[in-house]
């Protein structure tokens, strides 16, 4: 039986975490492999999975080099990049067998600067969502929300705040952030981002905004996982988005094409698709089982263990 470690920090509220490796444990249970964390280990295990956010001290190196010496893989996690990572991502070049990426554009990049393995590994559902849930609302005056860290909102979002505000002027919709209300100053009420309430919160709206329009002109916050989308279409709450390259696969593939925007203009026209009800059950139509099919925890795995075995 495959033996998998994880070498990670082991927060339960964090996204990475919760996205990355609380996935591994649960499939192992279903997919037929052992998992566990590294330090819970008394053997050399087969691959140790890690993340390139984990500090690769001396001590660190050390041991792993050991493990690989002795037959484990090194496989690193190499989620949202960006130049203040460079050198703790190319020290983590120098020792992995395996980097994993989390999209077609990102894995081209990441590629570009190593002669290590890349391999694509979609990011699964957040919160193993492995079910889709049926929207329950149908307010008068659309309730959307746009949720994500504070910096994100910056670099992506600014643009289009003066059409949200005539739109709410107007009353065709209310309009909230779910992020660190310590960290934002907005025009808008900001609801506290909390992962332990969060499907509750977030099921409660009708559409939902995500943007990496990378209005701060770094190509690192247009690369971006996909992870934002496929949790808002699992949970019933459809999504207009920018034009990042993992959310045009999605609505590519499902023909939603025309809930995607890159500007003011096109921003509109899909927030007024967004505010129609007949269009956002089409969408959810559309959408949810595939989403639901492609990039549940299981799926993810599989996607890890076929690569493992090449």
């Amino acid at each position: 039986m495959l033996k998998i470690a994880l070498l990670c920090h082991q927060d339960p509220n964090g996204s990475i975490f919760r996205i990355l490796f609380s996935g591994f444990l649960k499939a192992s249970q279903e997919l037929n492999y052992y998992c566990d964390f590294l330090e819970n280990f008394t053997v050399y295990p087969d691959v140790i999975i890690t993340h390139k956010q984990y500090d690769l001290t001396n001590d660190v190196k050390s041991y792993l080099m050991d493990c690989k010496n002795n037959g484990t893989k090194i496989v690193v996690i190499a989620s949202d990049v960006y130049k203040v990572d460079a050198e703790r991502l190319l020290n983590w070049f120098s020792i992995s067998d395996i980097i994993l990426s989390h999209g077609k554009t990102h894995k081209q990049f990441i590629q570009s600067l190593t002669d290590v393995r890349v391999e694509l590994m979609e990011d699964c559902i957040d919160f193993l969502i492995d079910k889709k849930y049926t929207p329950i609302n149908n307010n008068l005056i659309p309730k959307i929300c746009w949720f994500g860290y504070p910096e994100s909102y910056y670099k992506s979002m600014y643009i289009y705040e003066d059409i949200i505000s005539d739109f709410v002027k107007q009353n065709k919709l209310e309009f909230y952030l779910i992020t660190n209300p310590n960290f934002i100053q907005s025009k808008f009420p900001v609801i506290p981002y909390n992962p332990d309430n969060f499907i509750d919160v977030f099921t409660k709206f009708d559409g939902c905004i995500l943007s990496h329009s990378p209005l701060d002109w770094d190509i690192n916050t247009f690369v971006k996982s996909h992870n934002k989308l496929t949790l808002s279409i699992a949970l019933g709450v459809p999504s207009i988005t920018s034009r990042t390259p993992s959310y045009l696969e999605i609505l590519s593939d499902t023909d939603l094409m025309s809930f995607a925007f890159s500007g003011v203009k096109s921003f509109k026209h899909s927030l007024e698709l967004l505010l129609d009800k007949n269009e956002r059950e089409k969408y959810l139509d559309k959408s949810q089982d595939y989403v639901i099919s492609n990039f549940s925890y299981k799926n993810t795995i599989k996607q890890l263990l076929n690569i493992l075995s090449k």
